[in-house]
């Protein structure tokens, strides 16, 4: 939901909101929704934006092994201490299928 970061400036705010993750399993169609809803960062700078970029989001459904990639490429943040870099990256969330234990 909330991911907070507090830095030298004042109260440098990062939300992540994941709307919701549906999956079906046993099911052809699996569908899977995403909603950013907005990452929003207060710095001293007016409204700096930033790029967000999804690699890319495989999904092999009837295999063993759905595998997910979500590799945010980086996510940038100049602050007023030296150049502060967000790595965030996703290395997969991974899915079994076709056993119950469904794990993200």
């Amino acid at each position: 939901r909330y991911l907070r970061v507090n830095t030298r400036v004042r109260n440098t705010q990062f939300l992540f909101v994941f709307s919701y993750l549906r999956v079906n399993t046993r099911v052809r169609n699996t569908r899977f929704v995403f909603v950013f809803s907005y990452l929003r960062v207060n710095t001293r700078v007016h409204n700096t934006r930033f790029l967000f970029v999804f690699r890319y989001l495989r999904v092999n459904t009837w295999v063993r092994n759905t595998r997910f990639l979500f590799v945010f490429r980086y996510l940038r943040v100049n602050t007023r201490v030296h150049n502060t870099r967000f790595f965030f990256v996703f290395s997969y969330l991974r899915v079994n299928t076709r056993v119950y234990n469904t794990r993200f």
